[in-house]
């Protein structure tokens, strides 16, 4: 089977960027592992995120939010959002929505495979080995894109890896029944704790998704004290009891499993690009380094992506393609720089005294 465009990984940014090389008309295929039976969790869909959505034409329910509140447990202020400015999508459930857009778009979608690993020819990419329940079979194309996440073992099999000197975050989440999910605030808190009482850097996200449950996810940066010992999910869990009373939750009822990460940001994950293949969303670290905010990211690098391979297969040549890594820099060095500075500063104890210090003062000044 041969194809101008392959799609490893079925995720937003996967879809994004097959979606706008089936724009121009060239034919593209999409390889999609499944999301099984996962619960639905809350994700933040941000300004940019949305503004991605609609270039490609997708829409989806969205549960609007008006403000967010920053505070560490004893203070707290809140900063009110303009209209359409942030919103919560239910993940998997999005994922799925775009994956209907994309077939909609003439995207051929392969449920339930898995890329084996990638086709070289003369050192150049040139499609995959596929594997289903089945069979394997190889798909043929001119270019790749590799959209399989943050563990990325198709991208590591062409030599993608992170940079070790940059750091990353160790991210858990769960989600948990609440009678506040229709709230149109989110929350964010500063700090963290073990479940020994032990303070911890770091924060959590509190998200109601507007259909009877809330998300929580907990940050720690891998610059803190001890990281490699730290258990994520059982940050999440103490985090959970601490905010129980708060969002009216059960801490000991979540629903499904809580589910941890360790997520590479900041574009420290290189090459992003060869003469035949793009690397997008998680598996090139375009998370918010300071936030771990991937969605908004993961679309953004999908549609450039797919518009630079969609000009190396108009023009029958590579060079587009290597255009590529400029052009997410230049979308995203901003947040990257700054981000990548702070979460340096947040991982120490006090670089996050220091912000629980800033915090109360602007609580503070509010009243």
């Amino acid at each position: 089977m041969a194809h101008d465009a392959l799609v490893v990984g079925g995720g937003p940014s996967g879809c994004a960027a097959a979606i706008a090389i089936a724009h121009s008309g060239s034919s593209v295929a999409l390889i999609d592992r499944g999301r099984g039976l996962a619960h639905p969790w809350a994700a933040i869909l941000t300004h940019d995120a949305r503004a991605e959505l609609e270039k490609i034409g997708f829409s989806t329910t969205i549960h609007e939010i008006a403000q967010v509140r920053v505070g560490d447990g004893e203070r707290s202020m809140v900063r009110s959002l303009p209209p359409g400015d942030l919103g919560v999508v239910r993940r998997p459930e999005f994922d799925d929505a775009l994956l209907d857009t994309a077939r909609a778009n003439g995207v051929e979608v392969l449920d339930h495979h898995d890329a084996h690993r990638p086709v070289i020819e003369r050192g150049f990419v040139r499609g995959a080995d596929v594997v289903n329940d089945a069979a394997e079979i190889t798909l043929r194309a001119e270019y790749t894109v590799i959209a399989d996440g943050a563990n990325s073992t198709f991208g590591r099999a062409l030599g993608t890896h992170r940079r070790r000197d940059l750091p990353h975050l160790i991210t858990a989440r769960g989600t948990w029944s609440s009678p506040l999910s229709r709230v149109v605030e989110c929350e964010v808190l500063i700090g963290l704790r073990r479940s020994s009482g032990e303070d911890l850097p770091g924060h959590a996200t509190i998200i109601p998704d507007g259909d009877g449950s809330v998300t929580v996810t907990v940050v720690v940066p891998s610059t803190a004290r001890d990281a490699a010992a730290v258990n994520p999910t059982n940050v999440l869990e103490e985090t959970a009891r601490n905010i129980a009373d708060r969002w009216a939750l059960d801490p000991d009822q979540p629903i499904g499993e809580l589910r941890s990460a360790r997520l590479p940001t900041g574009r420290s994950v290189g090459p992003v690009a060869g003469p035949t293949f793009c690397v997008v969303g998680d598996a090139a670290a375009t998370a918010d380094p300071l936030t771990a905010l991937g969605l908004g990211p993961a679309l953004v690098s999908g549609s450039l992506a797919g518009r630079c391979v969609a000009e190396a297969i108009a023009t029958g040549a590579s060079a587009p393609l290597q255009a590529y890594p400029d052009g997410l820099d230049e979308i995203i060095r901003r947040r990257n720089r700054w981000g990548s500075m702070a979460l340096n500063l947040a991982g120490r104890e006090v670089g996050n005294r220091a912000l629980r210090a800033t915090l109360r003062l602007a609580a503070s000044a509010r009243r």
